[in-house]
């Protein structure tokens, strides 16, 4: 219904009644809160002209208010804080609407015959039952025990929709559902970091994969806990790596394991203590030197490796290549398809300095170290860049 394509958009936007309102006021649509409201709940119909001042607020065409959604969505709950508003909450779910019914359509076209695996939710009832189920979802997945290289493209292989969204702050880390309760969608905050958004993405599989035996909300979030580090490091990895019993571990230690599997050095000091290879005593050691240098929030060590969802983006340029689409619907649908790499190479270096200083020190200090020795070999190869004078070179040579 067009009155549902309001809210949507409207919401999308962060908006409310009011503010949109005073929006459609100022390009001269004069509406009151109370016929806007109408609108919304399908009360009356707007005009033509309404609906192209919609869109020219919203930035999208008239049409998208006269099309019928094509999806349902049963979302199963946020993994927030406290500070994340009831509005907020609403405002994420409006802005990915239309990103996943694009999704449905291009999957539904070029991958019809995908298939999700378990058909069925996995039982559990305690943290062994949630080992047992991390391992079964891997081997149903056929994903080995290894270090899983970037989850994100693994799952949407797996037919699950990935949404990653930015510019809401870290009061927000996921959102999962079921679309048209068959198709598993997962919503993740892009900007937090990489370990950290791994470790969102596997706890919104154990919402989706497991059917746990209490309604309680604190012992599902610790199942779901439980899951993520168990499907992010398997119990027999994490033994082999550690060893069945240590009574230290250093935290350079679960540094390099946290570069290797992705996996916090918080959260790798707590899976050692669950599989009980450490005691309660050394977690506490481990965790009072993380707070004493204030290592709970930022750690000292980065994740490197790749942690996006691509399978969208490859859609839709692989669609416009097979003509199923038009350059100008691709590029709607797709803005990030369409960046240049020569642009995106101007900007990088035009804010380089910005960005660099953004960054978390220990992914700084690695661009910084990638960057001076591409740059060493560039000058090894190509004596144009030498200095004659300084290597011994004739200079009339």
């Amino acid at each position: 219904m067009i009155g549902d394509r309001i809210r949507q958009a409207r919401l999308a936007a962060g908006l409310t009644q009011d503010e949109l309102v005073v929006k459609l006021e100022k390009i001269g649509r004069k509406i009151t809160k109370g016929g806007l409201s109408k609108y919304e709940n399908n009360g009356s119909c707007p005009d033509a002209s309404f609906l192209f001042a919609l869109g020219s607020v919203f930035g999208v065409s008239a049409q998208f208010f006269l099309s019928e959604p094509a999806l349902s969505i049963d979302w199963l709950g946020f993994r927030k804080n406290t500070k994340l508003r009831k509005r907020d909450q609403e405002r994420i779910k409006s802005r990915v609407i239309s990103e996943i019914e694009n999704y449905v359509w291009l999957q539904n076209i070029l991958v019809p015959d995908i298939k999700i695996k378990p058909e069925n939710p996995i039982k559990v009832g305690n943290f062994e039952d949630v080992e047992k189920a991390a391992d079964k979802l891997r081997q149903l997945w056929d994903l080995g025990y290894a270090p899983i290289y970037n989850l994100a493209n693994t799952l949407e292989d797996k037919g699950c929709i990935i949404i990653e969204i930015g510019g809401i702050g870290s009061s927000f880390d996921g959102l999962s559902g079921w679309v048209n309760k068959k198709i598993p969608v997962i919503i993740i905050n892009k900007d937090v970091s990489k370990d950290r958004m791994r470790f969102n993405l596997a706890h919104e599989i154990g919402h989706l994969f497991l059917k746990f035996s209490t309604d309680e909300i604190d012992k599902t979030e610790k199942y779901a806990h439980r899951f993520a580090g168990a499907f992010l490091v398997p119990s027999v990895m994490a033994r082999y790596e550690l060893g069945a019993k240590r009574r230290s571990i250093n935290v350079r230690e679960l540094g390099l394991l946290k570069q290797a599997y992705g996996l916090s050095m918080q959260a790798w000091a707590c899976r050692a203590f669950d599989l009980g290879i450490i005691r309660k005593s050394m977690l506490k050691q481990l965790f009072m030197t993380f707070g004493k240098n204030k290592w709970r929030k930022i750690e000292p060590v980065d994740y490197y490796g790749i942690e996006s969802a691509i399978k969208f983006k490859q859609m839709v340029i692989r669609a416009l290549e097979e003509k199923i689409i038009s350059e100008v619907k691709a590029k709607r649908i797709c803005p990030d398809c369409f960046i240049e790499w020569t642009q995106q190479e101007t900007s990088l270096s035009r804010n380089l300095l910005s960005d660099l200083l953004k960054m978390p020190v220990g992914e700084r200090d690695a661009i910084l170290r990638k960057a001076a020795e591409q740059a060493s070999k560039d000058y090894l190869e190509d004596t144009e860049l030498r200095i004659p004078s300084l290597i011994g070179e004739d200079i009339n040579d």
